[in-house]
């Protein structure tokens, strides 16, 4: 049996895999947290370098004249598309949260489905994110379960679009939500 020698003089041979191996070292160094300026030319490419760290769940709390609000399932306001599993309400929050416009329209849709099948009306909402850690790699997790708002941590919690409190007292002066 014959072993071919590799094509090229044995200086490039030699050369090519002392530079190999300063690569692979390179790559640990970056793994284990060293920062060596050489080690920007051996980045290993990061697919997800802003990755979210947590998991969002978003939920609806709706506001009676009068009592505590009380939690809204909008489940069955959005179903899911069966061709892509899309939420439209996840999607509209995770892009528009921050237009107010939006969240009013998103506002009064809830409310108007809410309020067609429930005697109860409610006059306002309060849409919650719940920010969820994600467990480190490797870890045990527990799976999915839906739990009520009132199960999380109150730091775990944000509220960020909620019904002005004169809009709640006008709706309820005219007891038309």
């Amino acid at each position: 049996m014959r072993v071919e020698v590799s094509p090229g003089p044995p200086w490039v041979r030699r050369a090519l895999t002392v530079l190999g191996g300063l690569y692979i070292a390179m790559v640990f160094y970056e793994a284990i947290g060293r920062q060596y300026p050489i080690l920007y030319f051996s980045q290993i490419a990061k697919l997800f370098p802003g990755a979210t760290q947590f998991v969002f769940e978003h939920r609806v709390q709706g506001y009676k004249c009068s009592g505590p609000p009380v939690e809204i399932d909008v489940r069955p306001f959005f179903p899911i598309h069966p061709d892509d599993k899309e939420n439209r309400f996840d999607r509209a929050i995770h892009f528009y949260s921050t237009d107010r416009p939006t969240m009013q329209a998103l506002e009064g849709y809830i409310m108007r489905e809410y309020n067609r099948a429930e005697p109860d009306k409610i006059f306002g909402v309060a849409l919650t994110r719940i920010k969820t850690p994600i467990p480190a790699p490797g870890s045990d997790f527990p799976r999915f379960e839906r739990k009520s708002l009132s199960e999380y941590p109150e730091k775990d919690r944000d509220v960020f679009y909620h019904t002005s409190n004169h809009v709640l007292t006008d709706r309820c002066k005219k007891g038309e939500p």
